[in-house]
């Protein structure tokens, strides 16, 4: 006689066995994730956006659950951004990736400028809930060479008088060495550094012709300038800045709400949304992938017609434009405005007088707050970012018609100047200084 126990027999009998329950384990759920991490540009200057591209790979055999990227990021850098799915804290990007199908993959985008010249390292690592068969490709490391960097400060003048000489300062040494000249003269132009390395200047007026559309490229290591393909539209007294790899050209004295965009990659022009604010004389930067036009003036020379405090946003991802938070004060040739850990420095400038104001824009907020004046009043100067400080140089005093040389650092950190900065070789006014390696 038998009774059944959990689906046994219980054996009352010589005759049979007794067998006990026997339970057969789950079979392991397997997902091999991997992680791939590459930087952009490397080399690159301190205070320059240096990107992160991480691959999160899922080479199965399951699909994977609750799959999360972590990069703890080095002290000596300041976040810009990371995207999709990320958030910052406490010095850690957090990356939530969820699930990942086998074969399946996902880009992150991670932004910061470092503020140190150093050889930095990052890691990543992945994790997700399954067992993962091969742990040692679930991280990535990437070293990065971050150097002080060079300014180039090609052409300039003022009113119609200008130079194609081209010098070159070494921050470090604080000292300035001749570049090739320009094989034109030109001031009131745009610029800027492409993501190949050359820099690209634009339009301006060139003296004894008016005002142009051609275009110049400058190769730092060959040293030698080149012919670009000729912009849309003619144009002066206009800024320039590189977003998402495309040289943005806005503004300007001969078409005020014109915007030109030159791909490099294609090596051509194309036309963007117009600006709302038609102007000349204004600040152009790229903060946090957004493209800042800020001030400048309804005249068509410089000191003339009415300054504006606007501040307008181009976002490329919905090729619209946005307004932000205006100018505390409205300002005009204001070309000495530049971008340093992550807000925008408007320094200089005239109204009806010229000035040496410094005004602070915090994107996080939408407000502008003012730093220390700096110790030169100047219009139409240029600025640069270099090391962990902003070099102002050239432009034109209150009352005179004639670039100067004085060159001044600032301090963003200290939020003090310094005077014994190197002058420039020529007075320039109307002019860029381009950092670069």
């Amino acid at each position: 006689m038998s009774q059944n126990y959990n689906g046994f027999s219980k054996c009352n009998s010589k005759r049979f066995f007794c067998c006990p329950p026997v339970f057969l384990p789950e079979p392991l759920v397997l997902a091999d994730l991997s992680v791939v991490k590459t930087d952009s540009p490397d080399p690159i200057m301190v205070g320059q956006d240096l990107t992160y591209t991480v691959t999160v790979t899922n080479n199965g055999p399951s699909a994977a659950t609750g799959v999360t990227l972590k990069d703890v990021l080095p002290s000596s850098v300041t976040f810009v951004s990371a995207s999709p799915g990320c958030i910052l804290s406490n010095g850690v990007v957090n990356c939530s990736i969820g699930t990942l199908l086998v074969g399946s993959s996902v880009a992150i985008t991670i932004v910061v400028q470092p503020n140190v010249a150093e050889i930095i390292t990052n890691t990543v690592f992945v994790i997700g809930n399954e067992l993962d068969p091969n742990p040692f490709n679930n991280t990535d490391t990437e070293t990065t060479t971050v150097r002080i960097g060079q300014l180039l400060a090609p052409a300039g003048g003022f009113f119609g008088v200008n130079t194609a000489l081209t010098d070159a300062y070494a921050c470090a040494q604080n000292s300035w060495s001749p570049r090739a000249t320009l094989p034109e003269s030109r001031e009131g132009y745009a610029g800027g550094l492409l993501p190949d390395g050359r820099i690209i200047i634009s339009h301006g007026e060139i003296e004894g012709i008016g005002d142009t559309d051609t275009v110049l490229l400058y190769n730092p290591i060959l040293d030698i300038w080149s012919i670009g393909p000729v912009a849309p539209i003619i144009n002066a007294e206009l800024m320039g800045a590189v977003l998402d790899g495309k040289y943005y050209v806005v503004g300007g004295r001969d078409d005020f709400t014109s915007v030109q965009i030159f791909d490099p990659i294609i090596n051509s022009w194309s036309l963007g949304p117009r600006l709302p604010t038609g102007r000349a004389g204004l600040a152009v930067v790229v903060l946090n992938g957004l493209l800042h036009a800020i001030g400048g003036r309804t005249g068509t020379t410089p000191r003339s017609g009415t300054a504006l405090a606007t501040h307008e946003v181009f976002d490329p991802n919905t090729n619209t434009w946005t307004t932000r938070a205006p100018l505390p004060l409205a300002r005009m040739d204001i070309y000495s405005t530049t971008v340093f850990n992550g807000k925008i420095y408007v320094i200089g400038g005239f109204d009806t007088i010229t000035v040496n104001t410094v005004f602070i824009y915090e994107p996080t907020t939408d407000s502008w707050t003012s730093g220390v004046p700096m110790p030169t009043a100047r219009s139409n100067a240029a600025a640069g970012v270099c090391g962990n400080e902003i070099f102002v140089m050239g432009g034109v005093l209150e009352g005179e018609f004639t670039p100067i040389t004085t060159a001044e650092a600032y301090n963003p950190v200290t939020n003090s100047w310094r005077t014994n900065v190197a002058p420039m070789p020529v007075g320039r006014a109307e002019f860029n200084v381009i950092p670069f390696i």
